[in-house]
């Protein structure tokens, strides 16, 4: 009786028939699915914008707006920004370099050789998506895995220049000075038909305060007393004179009251004098000045020259003299501090 045999195959041969039909219905798909375009990575800002996350979108607004900011300025300034921000945000090239070319076309050559020489970042990785556990994409809680440190987004340019003007500040204007010095007043008159003539010399401590209303413009008032005096003539020949004082009220104008450095200026004023005798006789006068004069100033003192001329009232004049010619003449030093 003949038996039936099977036939003997060789061990794999079923699996590599299975391998070679599967093979040959996924011929026509491969070819499709190699010639699809890779997606960009989500940390690719040439990618996608919209894949930045909200601290690197904060760091391209900043650098967009220091190129603009830079465009104003010559092109070695410009070329010089944009090799700043491409060293500092590699991986934020791309849409830094389109900028920059939109905002200056015909720099273009030098922007593109600024881009060859840049290092290729260094692969990081993709940010959490937003449907997954930030532990389900690489890392167990409690691991001691760096955590990504956002780096601070930088200024731009004009508001580092405006906080260093601020730091830096204003030079201090000062409106206000008072001043110490010696003063030296001379009162001459004469016979208008005659060699007869007197005079008064009287020099002592003086006081000043004055007020800058502006740059060029400053009032201020003054008062010298004096009980050092030396007459000559016949009005002073019974009755010597005791005590002499002055006090002014005078406008000046000039340039930089309110600044250091040197200053000079003129002035107008009027002014009150009075004269006690020792008898117990008291002669008073008004009149008015015209002054000149000048100084240095530094932070917080200055030293000024001044000189007027003044009118002479009648009631300082002996009755003897009336229709003479009289004439007074103050100078006086200062010492003064502002503030």
């Amino acid at each position: 009786m003949h038996r039936y045999r099977r036939p003997t195959r060789p061990s794999g041969s079923r699996h590599r028939a299975g391998f070679l039909i599967l093979a040959a219905a996924l011929w026509p798909v491969l070819p499709a699915a190699a010639e699809e375009p890779e997606a960009p990575a989500a940390e690719s800002a040439a990618g996608d914008i919209d894949l930045l996350t909200d601290h690197q979108r904060g760091i391209l607004d900043d650098a967009l707006t220091r190129i603009e900011e830079a465009a104003l300025r010559d092109d070695s300034a410009f070329l010089d920004e944009v090799s700043e921000l491409l060293s500092t945000y590699p991986r934020l090239a791309d849409p830094i370099a389109r900028h920059a070319m939109e905002m200056r076309p015909s720099l273009m050559p030098g922007i593109m050789g600024i881009l060859d020489d840049q290092a290729p970042p260094e692969p990081s990785e993709a940010p959490p998506s937003a449907d997954r556990p930030s532990w389900w994409q690489g890392g167990i809680p409690g691991t001691d895995r760096e955590e990504a440190r956002e780096e601070p987004a930088e200024q731009p340019e004009a508001v580092r220049i405006a906080e260093r003007a601020e730091e830096e500040g204003a030079p201090a204007q000062r409106n206000w000075s008072v001043g110490v010095g010696y003063g030296y007043q001379h009162l001459s008159v004469r016979e208008r038909h005659g060699s007869e003539s007197t005079r008064l010399r009287a020099h002592g401590p003086t006081l000043d305060l004055q007020y800058a209303v502006s740059e060029h413009a400053s009032v201020g008032i003054a008062h010298l007393h004096s009980e050092q005096l030396s007459t000559s003539g016949s009005h002073f020949k019974e009755h010597d004179p005791e005590r002499w004082s002055a006090t002014d009220l005078t406008v000046r104008f000039g340039r930089e009251f309110r600044e250091r450095g040197p200053r000079a200026y003129m002035g107008a004023g009027l002014h009150y004098e009075r004269l006690e005798r020792a008898d117990g006789d008291t002669l008073t006068g008004t009149g008015f000045h015209l002054l000149g004069g000048g100084g240095y100033a530094w932070e917080r003192i200055e030293l000024r020259l001044e000189a007027s001329a003044r009118s002479v009232d009648r009631d300082l004049v002996p009755d003897d003299y009336r229709g003479s010619r009289s004439s007074s003449l103050l100078a006086s030093a200062t010492l003064r501090g502002r503030f």
